[in-house]
């Protein structure tokens, strides 16, 4: 009988697995590779060959480029992933190795810009957020494929039986409509796989019990395979390149309901697509931003009051400069902010221009207002009672 075949974590992990019996139930999952440099395929062949075991440090972690980050697990070797790991903000501080050293260390510097730091332990109740190759992030799945029997040895493709390896990326939805996307997945978020032909594919929901089965139809990632040497035994891992950069083309894809109740969903106007892809998504963006840095300055303030109910009067943590400080990225951001709505705004303009030429002539002149009906004049009296407060 032929043993039964499983996708592992890849093999270099495996020690540290079993050394944390917390992680004992990830043994089955895959891992995310993060790399910063647009050479990742060459760093990632080179550290296989060299030091496999340093591939628990390319495990991707949670970031941002909303300000500096503090407390960030720097990529190993190769140099070139040293270099980006911080991310943006460090970047302008290359040539200051003093600034760098103390940042890759945890510590603020004082010549740290006038942004409240952001410290890697706040992200860690939010969800894994991948970043697009202009952040200089490049992302790898990898996983070994072995055979269940002792010592998990790696199973060999038969390629002359047609037989080869794939990933797919399916979405999670939660399923209540209210309920915000930032918040981690659980067991009750439902499942939909991409299926379809391409350039028509759609979000099939996907039955209970079925995660597990590829659906017909589902659009597959090639996987690529590596060979490697750890502890004098050769073993084989795949990998294969997350294709960020189709985020628009996941994000627009329309949702399909399952065959039973499909023909009851009318078609989704492409326009609305549209227009939540050019104004509305990079409009609660923007809102998403203002409330993040809001957000971070009270809690600073609340780390603050507890200190001093403490005793704790170290002459570094004044509230006074707390609030200076926020007042300036305030006022930063604030024009960021109004430059971005304007953009914002010609984008709208030019979905309406092409998508709606009667509702936008009727916003340049007035008196083309009567000639509007339906669900032209619905927009258009939406748009006339937007205020802003």
């Amino acid at each position: 009988m032929e043993a039964l075949v499983q996708w592992a974590t890849p093999a270099p992990l495996w020690t540290e697995i079993i050394d944390d019996p917390a992680a004992h139930g990830t043994f089955r999952q895959p891992s995310i590779l993060r790399f910063g440099s647009d050479s990742f395929m060459d760093d990632f062949l080179q550290m296989l060959r060299a030091a496999p075991h340093q591939i628990s440090g390319l495990r991707a972690q949670r970031e941002t480029w909303r300000a500096p980050m503090l407390n960030v697990t720097p990529a190993p070797e190769p140099p070139a992933l040293l270099q980006s790991v911080m991310g943006q903000h460090l970047l302008a501080m290359k040539s200051d190795s003093s600034a760098l050293a103390q940042f890759s260390s945890g510590a603020a510097s004082d010549n740290t810009p006038d942004l409240t730091p952001f410290d890697a332990a706040e992200l860690s109740t939010k969800p894994l957020k991948l970043y697009q190759p202009a952040h200089q992030r490049f992302y790898l799945v990898s996983a070994c494929l072995v055979c269940r029997v002792a010592g998990l040895p790696d199973r060999t493709l038969n390629t002359g039986a047609q037989e080869k390896v794939s990933f797919v990326v399916r979405r999670l939805r939660p399923p209540n409509a209210n309920t915000s996307f930032d918040q981690t997945p659980d067991s009750n978020w439902q499942e939909y796989a991409f299926v379809g032909a391409e350039h028509a594919r759609t979000w099939q929901l996907l039955p209970p019990g079925s995660a597990d089965a590829l659906v017909p139809g589902e659009e597959q990632m090639p996987l690529f395979g590596v060979s490697f040497t750890e502890a004098q035994r050769k073993r084989r891992l795949f990998a294969g390149n997350i294709p960020v950069a189709k985020r628009e083309t996941y994000m627009g894809a329309r949702m399909a309901l399952p065959a039973a109740e499909q023909g009851s969903e009318p078609i989704p106007d492409p326009r609305l697509i549209l227009l939540r892809t050019q104004a509305l998504d990079p409009w609660q963006r923007l809102i998403d931003q203002c409330k993040d840095v809001k957000d971070r300055h009270d809690k600073v303030l609340e780390r603050e009051a507890k200190r001093d109910k403490t005793g704790d009067n170290d002459p570094k943590n004044h509230t006074s400069d707390i609030n200076a400080a926020y007042l300036k990225q305030e006022t930063d951001l604030r024009k960021q902010t109004i430059e971005g709505s304007w953009y914002i705004l010609l984008d709208f303009a030019d979905v309406l221009t092409a998508h709606f030429p009667k509702v936008w002539a009727a916003i340049k002149n007035i008196s083309l207002h009567a000639g509007l009906q339906g669900a032209q004049l619905a927009l258009f009296d939406a748009l006339d009672a937007v205020r802003v407060t």
